[in-house]
């Protein structure tokens, strides 16, 4: 029940989902883990352009600490999902 609870555990599945069944799983949007999808994360952030926004949450906590919303992209060197 654990992995269902976390952000980032939750992410990656909801995104296997997607991958695996994208007709019932559309209504999940892109979802970038860092670290490990920083590649993805930077070539999405390319092909939308320079106003794109990304919603950056760390790993664990609630009540919105820690979140950001970054313009660029980027990363602080937490582990985040955007």
């Amino acid at each position: 029940m654990l992995q269902l609870c976390r952000k980032r555990p939750m992410a990656l599945h909801l995104s296997a989902m997607a991958r695996a069944e994208p007709a019932h799983y559309s209504f999940v949007p892109a979802t970038f883990c860092v670290p490990g999808d920083e590649a993805a994360l930077l070539e999405d952030a390319a092909a939308r352009g320079r106003k794109q926004a990304y919603i950056i949450k760390p790993d664990a906590g609630c009540q919105v600490g820690g979140a950001a919303e970054r313009m660029d992209g980027a990363e602080d060197g937490d582990r985040v999902c955007t």
